[in-house]
This record gives C-alpha cells, sequence and structure tokens, in this order.
C-alpha cells in the first residue's frame, strides 16, 4: 500500500471523521447526487423528477465528452461533478514486444523460402522423381503454405487494446499449430538419421502434452463444457500428436524389420516399405478426420502425414546405411533452425505477450458542461487477460463530499481529493479471477468496503477510507475453479442497527449464502443458504424489511426481520425457467419488481407476492447493464446501444427506445432530471 499518511489519530478523532463523511454522504444523497453503484442506498431508484424518456444523438443531449481507455463502470455524481473510471494502455515495452514478434515472422517466411527452394532445385533437377517422391515434394509444399498461412494470420493480425480472455486462447492455439507446423517440418528432415527420429516423436508427444494440460485458465477451458474451446484444443493438439506418433511407429517398425532381416531380404525391402507407410498413413489420416472437425487443419494433419510418411518410406527402403534415398537434401541446420523459431515464436506468443500494462484512472467532469476537469492515474500493473465482455476498469467508484475512491481488483484501489490529487493507494485487495472484477465497493460511516470474492482466499474487507488502511477483514472458505463471484454487497439497517448484506459462495461445494456482517467489526451476524447456479453478477435489492435475491432460473424475497430472530425468512420464491437476472441487478418501482436476462428476457413481478405480471423480449444484443427506475419509468439499456424505456405499471407499455449508436455496458445515473449515460467511448448527459 502507497499512502501520502497524515500523522496519526486517535480512535475519537477516527471516529469523528467517520461522521463527518458520513454527514458529507448524507447532504450529497439530500442534493441530489448519485454517490456510487446505482446511487447506494437508493439502488437504482431516483428521486422525484422530470426525467426525458426519449433521446438521440441529436435530440435531448446536453452533452457529450469522450473518455479516453476503456472502462464499464457507471458514473457517479457528486456536487458539481461526474466522476467514472478508466484504464488505458501505457505502450511500455511495446517496441520490444513488436520486433521480437516480427523477428520471429521473419525468421519463419525465410526458413520458408529457402526449404521451398532446395525442394524446387531438387524437383528441376532430376529428369524423373518416383511415385512417393512426387507425393512427398507436393505434401512439403501444402505443408510450407499452410506455415505461412498461420504466420502471418498471426503477425498481420491487429494487437488488441487488452488481452480478453478469449483472445489469450485463440494465440495459444494458433501458436500451438505455428510450432507444430515446424516440428513437422523438422521431423522430417531428421528421418535420414535414425538415432534422432524417436528423440523428435517424444519432443512431439510432449508438445502435445504441453498444449494440452498448459493451456491457460484449464479449470475455465476445460475440454467438455460447450463454448470454451474443447474441440479446438483437441484439433490443435492432433498436429504433434500424429508427429510423435509416426515417428515412433516408424523407429519401432524399422527396427523390428532390421532383426529379422538377412542380406537376401535386401530386395523386398521395398514392399515392406511401402506397406508400412500406406498403413500409417490412412490410420492417420482417418484419426486427423475424427478429431479435426475444422477441415482446413485436417487437410493440414494430412498432407503433414504424407510429408512424414513419405520420407518413412524411403528410410525403410534404404538398402545401403548412407543411401539418400529422400526428395531432396537440405542443410543439417535447416530442420534445427525450424525447431528453434518454433520453440522461440511459441513462447514470445504465449507467454511474452499475454499481459500488457494499463495505467488506471478516475476522470473528473464538470457536471453542467461536460468539460474535463482532470484526471488522477495510478497503480500502474500489468492486466491479466478477462472476459471479452469485461473492462479493466468495471466497478464504479464511490464518492463523498470531498474525496473520490475506486478499486480495480488486484492492482489495487485508491483515493484521490476534489482536485484530482492522489491521496493514497493500496494494492493488497486483489481480486483473482479469469472473468475479471465486475463486483464495486461501497462507503458507508467511514469505512470502503471491498467484496473480494475471488475462489482462492475469498474475503470481504474494510479500508478506512481517509487513510486507505485496513481495519477489518471476513474472510470465506474457497471453492474450486476459476470461477469469482461478483455480487456487489448492500447496506441495510435492521433494528436499528447498520449491516452489509453480502452474498456469495463458501466452500468447496460452493454453497450460497447470505450474510449479514457488522459494519464496524465485519464479524458474521447471521447467514441463509440460497443457492445459485454458475458466476453470478447480479446483486440483491431491498426495501425497508425485505430483500430480494435474483439468479438466473428464480427471485427470492425475504424478510430481514426474520433472519435476524432466526425464523424462516422466506416470503416468496419465483421461478423463471432460466430466463432471470445474471449479470444485470433488479430494481424496484410502485411496488413492482423488474428483473432483465443478459438475453433481453424483462420481468415484472408484484413484489409483495412475486406473482409474475408479465414477460417480454426486449430489442437489442443483451442486457449488462442494470437497470434504473425515474420518473414512474424504468429504464434497460442494452450492450447495442438502445436503452428501452417502460411505464413501470402492471402491464407492458414501451414509451421508447432511444439508441446512442455505441455500446452501454455502464448503468445510467439519473440525478436532477438529468441521466449521465457511458457508452463505449463517451459519457453523455441526457436532459430535456
Amino acid at each position: 500500500m502507497t499512502n501520502s499518511p497524515p500523522a496519526p489519530r486517535s480512535p475519537l478523532v477516527i471516529g469523528h471523521w467517520s461522521l463527518v463523511i458520513s454527514a458529507f454522504v448524507a447532504a450529497a444523497a439530500a442534493a441530489g447526487d448519485w454517490p456510487g453503484w446505482r446511487g447506494l442506498e437508493r439502488e437504482g431508484r431516483a428521486e422525484p423528477g422530470d426525467y426525458p424518456t426519449q433521446w438521440s444523438p441529436e435530440k435531448n443531449i446536453r452533452w457529450k465528452a469522450p473518455v479516453r481507455g476503456k472502462g464499464h463502470s457507471s458514473p457517479v455524481v457528486a456536487g458539481d461533478a461526474v466522476f467514472v473510471t478508466t484504464a488505458y494502455f501505457t505502450g511500455r515495452g511495446e517496441g520490444i514486444k513488436r520486433a521480437a514478434g516480427y523477428a520471429v515472422f521473419g525468421l519463419t517466411g525465410l526458413l520458408i523460402a529457402i526449404t521451398a527452394v532446395f525442394a524446387l532445385r531438387a524437383a528441376i533437377g532430376r529428369p524423373r522423381l518416383a511415385r512417393g517422391q512426387w507425393v512427398s515434394v507436393a505434401s512439403l509444399a501444402m505443408l510450407l503454405a499452410a506455415l505461412a498461412w498461420h504466420a502471418a494470420a498471426d503477425r498481420l493480425r491487429p494487437p488488441p487494446a487488452d488481452v480478453s480472455l478469449e483472445q489469450q486462447m485463440e494465440r495459444w492455439l494458433l501458436a500451438s499449430t505455428i510450432a507444430a507446423l515446424c516440428l513437422m517440418v523438422a521431423g522430417s528432415q531428421f528421418l535420414v538419421r535414425p538415432w534422432l527420429r524417436p528423440a523428435i516423436g517424444l519432443l512431439a508427444l510432449g508438445f502435445a502434452a504441453l498444449v494440452l494440460f498448459g493451456r491457460p485458465e484449464p479449470q475455465y477451458f476445460d475440454l467438455v463444457t460447450p463454448g470454451r474451446y474443447g474441440e479446438r484444443i483437441f484439433e490443435t493438439v492432433a498436429l504433434p500428436f500424429m508427429t510423435g506418433v509416426v515417428l515412433l511407429v516408424a523407429t519401432g517398425v524399422e527396427r523390428l524389420r532390421r532383426r529379422a532381416a538377412t542380406p537376401a531380404d535386401a530386395r523386398n525391402r521395398s514392399p515392406w516399405a511401402f506397406a508400412t507407410s500406406l498403413a500409417i498413413l490412412v490410420v492417420g489420416a482417418a484419426l486427423a478426420v475424427v478429431l479435426c472437425r475444422d477441415l482446413l487443419l485436417a487437410a493440414i494433419v494430412v498432407c503433414g502425414l504424407a510429408w512424414l510418411v513419405s520420407h518413412l518410406h524411403f528410410a525403410l527402403r534404404r538398402q545401403v546405411p548412407n543411401e539418400d534415398v529422400t526428395p531432396f537434401s537440405a542443410p543439417r541446420w535447416l530442420p534445427a533452425a525450424f525447431l528453434c523459431v518454433g520453440a522461440f515464436g511459441f513462447a514470445e506468443r504465449c507467454y511474452f505477450l499475454t499481459t500488457r500494462e494499463f495505467v488506471r484512472a478516475v476522470v473528473c467532469l464538470d457536471r453542467d458542461t461536460g468539460a474535463r476537469r482532470w484526471t488522477c492515474e495510478g497503480l500502474r500493473a500489468p492486466q491479466p487477460p478477462l472476459n471479452s465482455r469485461n473492462s479493466p476498469a468495471t466497478p464504479t467508484p464511490v464518492a463523498d463530499g470531498e474525496r473520490v475512491y475506486a478499486w480495480f481488483g488486484s492492482p489495487g484501489a485508491l483515493c484521490a481529493d476534489r482536485q484530482g490529487k492522489l491521496l493514497w493507494t493500496n494494492d493488497e485487495v486483489p481480486f483473482d479471477d479469469v472473468h475479471g472484477l465486475g463486483a464495486s465497493p461501497l462507503l458507508c460511516d467511514g469505512l470502503l468496503i471491498i467484496p473480494g470474492t475471488q475462489p482462492e482466499a475469498p474475503y470481504i474487507a474494510a479500508l478506512d477510507a481517509r487513510t486507505g488502511e485496513r481495519v477489518w477483514t471476513t474472510d470465506l472458505r474457497p471453492w474450486s475453479g476459476g470461477e469469482g463471484q461478483h455480487r456487489t454487497p448492500a447496506i441495510a439497517t435492521v433494528d436499528g442497527k447498520r449491516l452489509i448484506l453480502a452474498w456469495a459462495w463458501d466452500g468447496e461445494r460452493k454453497e450460497d449464502f447470505l450474510r449479514a456482517l457488522d459494519l464496524r467489526s465485519g464479524k458474521e451476524l447471521w447467514r441463509h443458504p440460497v443457492a445459485t447456479h454458475g458466476e453470478q453478477v447480479a446483486g440483491l435489492v431491498s426495501d425497508d424489511d425485505v430483500v430480494f435475491l435474483p439468479t438466473s432460473k428464480k427471485v427470492h424475497a425475504l424478510s430481514l426481520s426474520k433472519l435476524s430472530r432466526g425464523e424462516d425468512p422466506v416470503i416468496w420464491a419465483r421461478e423463471l425457467k432460466c430466463k432471470g437476472q445474471l449479470v444485470a441487478s433488479p430494481v424496484l418501482c410502485n411496488g413492482l419488481l423488474f428483473v432483465v436476462s443478459a438475453h433481453r428476457d424483462a420481468h415484472c413481478l408484484d413484489a409483495r407476492t412475486g406473482e409474475l405480471l408479465w414477460s417480454r423480449q426486449l430489442n437489442g444484443r443483451g442486457c449488462m447493464a442494470s437497470p434504473i427506475a425515474a420518473r414512474n419509468a424504468v429504464y434497460f439499456p442494452d450492450v447495442s446501444g438502445k436503452t428501452t424505456v417502460v411505464v413501470a405499471e402492471r402491464t407492458f407499455h414501451r414509451v421508447a427506445e432511444n439508441d446512442l449508436g455505441e455500446p452501454i455496458w455502464a448503468s445510467p445515473a439519473p440525478v436532477d432530471g438529468r441521466l449521465y449515460l457511458r457508452t463505449a467511448g463517451h459519457l453523455w448527459c441526457v436532459g430535456e
């Protein structure tokens, strides 16, 4: 943790500051601010006001401001300023990485050209090529063409702004294919040296094992779950696996033949060689077609096998120990060069380029004009791969009357004052998850609540908002798998006592509990099991004594007072048939609970009874941002850039469908008759 620390204060002084900060938060809320995720205790509901329901890039736009970098955090409004978080690539080390990449690409192209020249000279220089030699030359040409194609596809692809989890796996598979092709070309050249043949075969099998078991995030990219690259992983493994099998089988067959052979058998070696080679080629091609559903990759495997088997055929026909029966002879350094370039290129693509350094920042804009006031940068660190639908700056910041706080997961948390001065950072609040971070911090009574519900060493912590020092930590039991929980906690008052409501997994069996933690100490007061399925982002929402907990399959309504007394808290539970909320949190308005799934299935439930009043599928590509309620209307933002506005009534009535033309990942902030909307590249102020 890095601080600009003031002198130590006594507990009485710290308590005094807590009261002052709480007063600032209360005053901000009373003034019509939106101090944190979903307005903190407002839980997505705006104060009464005349809010717009229709807009477009040319209509009802008070101002529009560009925001540099990538971030999905919602805007926060405090006083006369609007705050958002962002993260952008620093460019550090990019020159070295590009130079290494182009060096590998250039060397690969040079080796391909040299090999092609030797093969062409052999084909032209010999008056007549045997049938097997033509197969060898043709299959080698196809193999070199495939290598050139994949190398060009890798190098000509523009570098991403940040490395997503899916891009990391795509790069792994592509680099594995290129390295396997280099191994196949090199292996075929070593066939005339019998003592090297088994060594290259074992190297190929070892590389196949590395591709299979050393893949990124193996707990997430398993081999059986649909959509997790399982089929493509097997297809890629087929290249080095087939190479290793062919080389080892060839070695075994040749040794058995040599033991049984006599000088009189030398004339009969050609039929044996042809039968063995043909059998290996047929079996290998059949396995390639079965394993490789990608026809291009299957064709590459077959060509590689034909190239290897043709050389095997010539080696088995050899009657004199040093007889050269290959279609052309290449320098001894050429196969070694292919091995070195393949190995270095694999390391460069899969280990040297997996992370990029980002700087995290808080951006402050003028609330009335959108003019940028300042940008506070901090927490320079590599960004691990995350889900392509996530960002390095997804958690929404939180602000009080004089400071703004932001959390970015493992890089840390930071605090800046209203003038943009960095006051403190804390890098001891990690969050390690294959998809990145989705939950947001909370601010209450001078404490910054951090929901670090990661798979390994999960916790919930409270930092002193003034200094960034850790006040308390509640540890949870770790669970298996690479997926964490991204639900943002909530602050509730039960029997006059302030509580933190945290809903997360616990233990190897991923038992799901709603917990109540004491705000001042983090001590668990009670827990209640509420099962969910899979990774969850949608958080809970409360209304006085009732708390609503949404899952993809069901919505639960529980009584907080009964929970605190240890009684049965269930008020109702409503099945939604896998069309409930997974990412977007629900919102309450006019006694109605509105939920929306990631697939745009919107539902309206009676908050008192749980009765399902209506269900509709909205237009767009998917609802990742949480809806908000303002002026008797509910706003459903969509990734496509559309925001559907419906009346908060017991029957479905669409008021408008507004399109800003840029993806929306963040929830709007409704303040004083205006909507502050963040799109992929801009912050908009919408108001009539």
